[in-house]
């Protein structure tokens, strides 16, 4: 753990479990939704191809993610318990280290950092000579996320600040910076807004067939923009989509 890093304490929202079933559920809700996306995206490709489209068929790669393994969906779904297991900490702190662990368990199942702790992982990390490579890779983490960590730390403490807008912001700042991780930007930040959301007192942030064409269109758009003023404008946008889509369960501060 980074103690130059401070720990960032954010609500005042009861401990309350997320369902992990309905997260399940949503994720293969939304993959079901994205195959048939992409099936119908490419039969109209097909179709322009054949000339009997007359207008330009949808970009997929830009609209719909690319469908998540099984293997991945379940890693997903068990990074949703690990956030579970650390909302019923004392204080409700988040730190900087959860981030890694969270892009750990979306890559691979479980937190390498927790190698000294776990025979399994030791003898992973062992098997595949990833001891020295995982070392280098959190110094890399630690040198990136400090301003990420900075703003949010700076923004949490605003009462001003909307839930939304401090999710929408930690998420483009996660999924904006491609040296943060070697993947799993999206999943990870993902899970970072379910943080925020549940200690404000909202639902937890997950997709559906209907939601998720919309948020991966404003997704891909962050993952791809090096434009200051344009990344702050899909910061918005996702912000508006989070407020749109995502509700209080119940009242804690003005939102």
């Amino acid at each position: 753990m980074n103690k130059l890093l401070s720990p960032i304490h954010y609500g005042e929202a009861k401990y309350r479990p997320i369902k992990i079933s309905k997260i399940r559920t949503g994720i293969t809700d939304v993959q079901a939704g994205v195959a048939r996306s992409r099936s119908r995206i490419n039969l109209d490709i097909m179709k322009a191809m054949r000339g009997k489209l007359t207008t330009s068929p949808v970009n997929a790669k830009d609209i719909i993610k690319k469908p998540l393994t099984d293997n991945e969906c379940d890693h997903l779904g068990k990074a949703y318990e690990h956030l579970n297991i650390m909302l019923q900490r004392p204080g409700f702190e988040l730190y900087a280290e959860d981030l890694l662990n969270f892009n750990d368990i979306c890559l691979f199942g479980f937190s390498l950092g927790s190698m000294p702790k776990n025979m399994e992982v030791n003898t992973f990390m062992e098997n595949h000579g990833m001891l020295q490579q995982y070392q280098k890779y959190q110094k890399n983490f630690y040198k990136h996320i400090r301003p990420t960590w900075e703003w949010l730390s700076k923004q949490a403490q605003n009462p001003d600040i909307s839930a939304y807008t401090l999710a929408a912001g930690a998420y483009t700042r996660i999924v904006n910076d491609s040296k943060l991780f070697t993947d799993g930007h999206q999943r990870t930040g993902a899970i970072v807004m379910a943080y925020f959301f549940d200690r404000a007192g909202i639902e937890t942030f997950h997709l559906n067939a209907i939601t998720a064409p919309e948020f991966f269109t404003i997704s891909n758009k962050i993952k791809n923009c090096n434009n200051w003023i344009m990344l702050n404008s899909y910061r918005n946008k996702l912000s508006v989509f989070l407020s749109k889509h995502f509700h209080h369960r119940y009242m804690r501060i003005p939102v």
